[in-house]
């Protein structure tokens, strides 16, 4: 699908392979590949997109999810379909890495070593004239059943002595594909709405890299939000999806 260091256009307008979507849901331009509420940059091959803070205190077993669905246990809302960032994160060369059924402990240890399916997210909103770029992982912590907000807690649940890779990496998971009886594709990220999982759930397109617990089960189990770094609610951001180094797993 790729072969240098920028997105060919011809290649990503035709449609052809993995990343299938409908044309009018992609204009191509010598620097972006603009789908509805996404970007993609061509040449640094990071992709942008749209969502809203939704919540900013308690339980999560999200981070994004889709409008109308999990607002109550995520920190951001989008409008952009699922499957249209499946197809960008297939475009700019990441492979998914499908979770295993029964969510066994090895699939995490083998998942944070898939070097083609690990990625970054940060976050970017404006403060009057300036733009706040932020690390996803910062906006969450355990959940300890109260307020722990601090610049001096945790990242994406661990203490601050824990290596970054350990909590910044995610892995790009794929979600599920099914052919309905009347030919349409069903992409079960779309209907159920679950684009980016902490708790483990083989229907986001994007999962934690990390094992975490259900946090509905008591005290010190799964994870919440990190009050201090995440915008007030209604806050428009942009999330930024790139790629990863892998890191040792143990």
């Amino acid at each position: 699908m790729m072969t240098g260091a920028s997105l060919p256009a011809k290649e990503a307008a035709s449609g052809k392979g993995e990343g299938q979507f409908p044309q009018g849901d992609l204009r191509v331009t010598e620097t972006e590949l603009k789908f509805p509420g996404l970007v993609i940059d061509r040449e640094t091959q990071e992709i942008r997109m749209d969502a809203t803070v939704c919540l900013d205190s308690g339980i999560l077993e999200y981070v994004v999810c889709r409008k109308g669905t999990f607002e109550h246990e995520s920190i951001f809302v989008t409008e952009v379909k699922a499957e249209i960032l499946h197809t960008a994160l297939l475009l700019v060369g990441l492979e998914p890495f499908p979770m295993t059924g029964g969510l066994k402990e090895t699939w995490w240890r083998s998942a944070r070593k898939a070097e083609k399916s690990l990625l970054r997210i940060d976050v970017e909103w404006a403060i009057g004239d300036s733009v706040v770029r932020e690390n996803i992982a910062n906006m969450f912590r355990r959940n300890t059943g109260n307020s722990e907000a601090s610049a001096d807690g945790e990242r994406g649940g661990f203490r601050e002595d824990v290596p970054e890779g350990v909590s910044s990496a995610w892995v790009f998971t794929g979600s599920k594909l099914r052919m309905l009886d009347n030919g349409e594709r069903h992409y079960t990220a779309d209907s159920v709405g679950t684009v980016v999982g902490i708790w483990a759930n083989q229907n986001s397109v994007i999962q934690y890299g990390k094992k975490t617990l259900n946090p509905y089960r008591g005290k010190n189990q799964g994870m919440a939000v990190n009050e201090y770094y995440v915008p007030e609610l209604g806050t428009k951001v942009q999330l930024v999806f790139s790629k990863y180094t892998p890191f040792d797993a143990e």
